[in-house]
């Protein structure tokens, strides 16, 4: 039979345990959302924000002179507010890595950029026609690659091309959405209901389907990283990540304090994954950059 010391001894070591293991939780950074949608509290199911995740990255061994990396996610078309925050906030690294297929040492000029796309690409050509389609605007023309501190890290056409169509990713791809537009026939009817919901309720009709598309990209992200990764990775996601990687590795040996990754936001969860395994980094803290506004300007209202 335990004496009442022990069994007060054992409740207390008890104790400590449940109180060590709530600091841990308490310290624990949710890195599982890269991308939200803020809803109005006058009328809750009136999304009125979408926001792109800045997640700040330390070493686990506390080391305070050690590099830290911040994962800056992006959309490719958004606010130009949005990219007039993401020039600001470039300013405060010593390095930012940044993602773009093409030549080793590329740098754009926005300028540049907006008047040399008369007959763009493909790619760049569905992305400029949804931005027009939104009333948003992209990326290439309002972000600044030119100054020092901007690295381009990124995989050169030519792999990116051979990868995807000679060795048959862009196939894969193809497929595995075909796979996933049977499964989700139903969902799909949905959406559509919504985006002509959102057309006849609302005199802006960009705004409407701004909202029915910001809803869509959060709650299905996990379904369109399937599309593009598969169960194996790929080049869109992984491979590419994995030259981005290798800079940072490059830029921390060389004595970099201050880095960002600026990417894709669906770039950000294989990055997370690596910084821990690979780089023994841990997050700290999330922040948030608004990409959309929809009708969050018009609002007054306080939003945790």
């Amino acid at each position: 039979m335990l004496s009442f010391r022990s069994l007060a001894k054992s409740l207390l070591i008890l104790g400590m345990m449940l109180f060590l293991q709530l600091m841990v939780c308490a310290d624990e950074v949710d890195t599982s959302a890269v991308i939200r949608v803020r809803y109005s509290e006058k009328a809750p199911t009136r999304a009125i924000a979408m926001d792109t995740a800045v997640i700040h990255f330390e070493l686990k061994s506390g080391d305070k002179d050690a590099a830290t990396v911040d994962l800056i996610g992006a959309v490719h078309v958004a606010d130009a507010e949005y990219y007039k925050k993401l020039n600001q906030l470039f300013t405060e690294y010593d390095v930012v890595l940044f993602e773009l297929v093409a030549e080793e040492g590329t740098r754009i000029d926005p300028k540049t950029a907006a008047r040399s796309e008369e007959n763009p690409g493909l790619i760049a050509g569905v992305q400029n026609g949804f931005a027009d389609l939104l009333k948003l605007e992209h990326q290439l023309h309002h972000i600044d690659y030119t100054p020092r501190n901007m690295i381009h890290a990124d995989m050169p056409p030519d792999v990116f091309l051979n990868r995807m169509v000679t060795e048959g990713e862009m196939a894969n791809i193809f497929t595995r959405a075909m796979m996933q537009s049977l499964k989700q026939s139903t969902q799909s009817d949905k959406t559509v209901g919504r985006m002509f919901g959102s057309l006849l309720a609302t005199r802006d009709k960009s705004l409407g389907l701004k909202r029915v598309f910001a809803t869509e990209i959060c709650q299905q992200i996990e379904d369109q990283l399937w599309i593009f990764e598969g169960d194996e990775g790929s080049t869109l996601i992984r491979e590419r990540n994995e030259y981005a990687l290798a800079k940072l590795r490059e830029v921390i040996d060389r004595g970099e304090k201050k880095i960002a990754i600026f990417y894709g936001a669906a770039h950000l969860y294989d990055f997370c994954e690596q910084l821990e395994k690979s780089f023994h980094m841990k997050p700290v803290k999330v922040t948030w950059i608004k990409a959309w506004d929809m009708g969050e300007n018009s609002e007054v209202q306080t939003i945790p």
